[in-house]
């Protein structure tokens, strides 16, 4: 299409105006086509725009297309002129013109009434006008002048009406032909505030108020607001049912048939905010005011759903899918858009907030916007009050969507096993389950469950908000679905020892090998294992090395790999015994068992999935097989640390020749290799005697990371 064709708009709406101003803006002739004087008066002079101001039957509108050349026409009449549709539609077809039908932005409004008190949703105006008569006292009647005829059929219906119309001729005029008194008739220009809405439900005695289900933009919250704190009746008659392309897609239309509109270069207002315990009461006043004027609000489907933003709202909380959203942004009528992006919570406790930051950042680089961030009333800081507790010196934390297959039943347990309080946010009923029954497994090990304490909160700040202590053996018969916070007090918790010193004695013994304690404690300090990492021991044995890493901090999450089966068993004792959640044992020899099928390939995604934070690995049996070894880690990982032990002279030359050869091919540096030999004393009759242990060779290296 270019600028010598011409376009043809009935206009009815808000979205017909601003079709038009964006086609004038960028110079492209077109005629408006309004029904009343109002109409008129409200459209901008512009030497782009040709209006005419009258009613048209089909046959004029075909006259209108034919005389002036037209070759696309927009119907943009407002949901209820389903008789002026038509009529366009008829007209576009004898023409041979294409149709357009602009449907009105969906609008989200009126759903959050839809089950409230005294108000009372029908489908058309006979409808509404047959409830009318079963109800009393004086009506104010919204609905425009042009049906207004349907209302005055009844005269005890008639006698009753307080009409709002617009201060146009044509509406004063049918008015009066109806008989409305002048003292009865409110001629304005909407839309209304809450405000004044107030006023006239007052002023006028109203009883009942009758609305279209007109949207945001007619002001239909603000008037339904009003009607509900007054306790009046409200009949709100349905928009109807229309198909048709929205704004955008009207406009993007255009630009795909080549007419001269370019898309302005705009700007975004941001905000990224946490609504805090979810119900609009908790909401800081900064956010509300935010919301009131955001074009687009952007969140969960359960944060947006009583929301109500100018133009649209999308059930986007992923960045991926906000950035995406952004830079395919479907609307360009001005130059600055307001978004808001709606989080759980308080933005900085495991929120979304900050990944989504920085995806603007790296994502949005040639877009100009504004970004603000807003803090929201954490259900953590509620709880504590509602339970008369601080919240300073307690652990807080959150399984809520991130628990770890392998490792949360011991991120949960370490924590309730070293702290005295704990705040929890979980995921729903069946974490609260599992938590009652991690604690009666672990009683008498390591954890008192006499001494906890739990108390449980359900659906914080909703009216069916729940608070009660539990006991421990309770947690299973929690079985109602909604949003829980847990708060656990241990009386008996334990102070974390950050060193390790396990004595042989307290491992469970086998005739499994077991790296002595000296050899363990010297190893493992010079692995120089790092807080939430992955550690691989290779060559389990009795699961000394792995207890001992596992214990030095909850966090750090270990694999124990093992092909011996008497071994298996005894390490899977030893992690009973020492009640060590974050141990892993894989059975099979490394690296071979995490390429089988099955069972094990379970633990091949997890640890390549989090590959970065494998930081270090102990080998302690190798069967000849190192240098398969040390190239597997070395793919994963080619920043780790790594530890080899060897006692026979066979195997101590093959580590020196694997290392060297290591060396060569610039994958291994700093290396680091001793020589212990130790002694123990024994008793022997009156004597006490040294007895020797064998020397042993120990490795360390670190891999050189291909970039250097």
């Amino acid at each position: 299409m270019n600028k010598e064709k011409r376009i043809v708009i009935f206009s009815g709406t808000t979205e017909g105006r601003n079709l038009s101003e964006v086609l004038a803006e960028h110079k492209v002739k077109h005629i408006v086509c309004v029904a009343t004087e109002y109409g008129k008066m409200v459209m901008d002079d512009n030497e782009y725009v040709e209006i005419l101001n009258e009613r048209l039957d089909k046959n004029q509108m075909i006259n209108l297309f034919k005389n002036n050349n037209i070759d696309v026409v927009v119907d943009s009449t407002h949901p209820y002129a389903k008789i002026v549709t038509q009529n366009i539609k008829d007209a576009a077809a004898v023409a041979k013109i294409k149709y357009v039908r602009l449907k009105r932005d969906e609008d989200f409004v009126a759903q959050k009434y839809k089950n409230q008190k005294n108000i009372h949703f029908v489908d058309s105006i006979e409808e509404c006008v047959q409830n009318l008569s079963k109800v009393d006292g004086n009506i104010l009647l919204t609905t425009g002048s042009k049906e207004l005829h349907k209302f005055c059929q009844d005269d005890s219906i008639k006698n009753r009406l307080i009409v709002r119309v617009l201060p146009g001729k044509e509406s004063i005029e049918i008015c009066d032909e109806l008989g409305i008194s002048k003292n009865k008739i409110i001629a304005i220009q909407g839309p209304f505030s809450y405000e004044m809405n107030s006023f006239f439900i007052k002023n006028y005695d109203i009883r009942v108020l009758v609305s279209k289900e007109s949207g945001k933009a007619g002001g239909f919250d603000e008037k339904i607001k009003a009607a509900v704190d007054a306790d009046i009746e409200v009949f709100v008659i349905k928009r109807p049912k229309e198909s048709g392309m929205s704004f955008s897609e009207v406009v993007n239309l255009f630009f795909e048939e080549n007419i001269e509109i370019i898309k302005p270069n705009i700007s975004f207002d941001i905000t990224l905010a946490g609504i805090g315990l979810g119900t609009e009461n908790f909401y800081i006043n900064e956010l509300k005011e935010k919301i009131n004027k955001a074009d687009v609000v952007l969140g969960a489907k359960r944060m947006i759903e009583n929301v109500t933003p100018k133009i649209e709202k999308k059930p986007y909380y992923m960045s991926k899918d906000i950035i995406s959203y952004l830079k395919n942004f479907p609307f360009h009528e001005k130059d600055k858009y307001n978004i808001v992006v709606l989080f759980s919570g308080d933005v900085g406790f495991y929120s979304g907030c900050y990944l989504l930051k920085e995806a603007l950042k790296n994502e949005l680089k040639s877009t100009t916007y504004e970004l603000n961030i807003l803090p929201g009333i954490s259900s953590i800081i509620y709880m504590a009050a509602k339970c008369s507790t601080m919240w300073n010196d307690a652990k807080i934390m959150s399984i809520h969507g991130r628990y770890d297959e392998f490792f949360g039943d011991n991120e949960i347990l370490e924590s309730i096993k070293y702290n005295k309080k704990i705040f929890m946010i979980v995921s729903g009923y069946k974490d609260i389950n599992k938590i009652g029954q991690l604690i009666v497994e672990a009683d008498g090990k390591y954890i008192d469950k006499n001494s906890i304490e739990i108390t449980v909160g359900f659906n914080l700040s909703y009216s069916d908000e729940i608070i009660k202590k539990i006991t421990v053996e309770e947690c299973k018969e929690i079985d109602k679905d909604g949003l829980y916070v847990v708060f656990i007090e241990n009386k008996k918790y334990l102070k974390h020892k950050n060193s390790s010193l396990i004595k042989d004695s307290e491992f469970v013994r086998d005739k499994v090998p077991m790296t002595k304690e000296n050899i363990r404690h010297l190893v493992i300090n010079k692995l120089q294992v790092e807080d939430d990492s992955i550690f691989l021991d290779i060559g389990g044995g009795s699961g000394s090395i792995s207890i001992e890493t596992a214990m030095l901090d909850r966090n750090i999450k270990v694999f124990t790999f093992e092909n011996n089966k008497y071994a298996v068993e005894l390490i899977k004792k030893n992690v009973d015994h020492f009640g060590r959640k974050n141990i892993q044992i894989v059975e099979g020899y490394f690296p071979e068992v995490l390429n089988n099928t099955g069972e094990t390939n379970k633990y091949k995604n997890y640890i390549e999935n989090h590959k970065d934070i494998v930081k270090s690995a102990f080998i302690g049996g190798t069967r000849g097989r190192l240098e398969k070894m040390i190239d597997y880690l070395f793919d994963l990982n080619n920043t780790m640390r790594v530890c080899v032990t060897a006692v026979t002279l066979e195997s101590i030359n093959n580590t020196i020749n694997t290392i060297e050869n290591g060396v060569n091919k610039g994958i291994i540096t700093d290396v680091d290799i001793s020589q212990v030999s130790y002694s123990n004393i024994n008793k022997v009759g009156n004597y006490n005697m040294f007895k020797a242990q064998n020397p042993i060779m120990i490795f360390v290296f670190n891999f050189k990371p291909k970039n250097k």
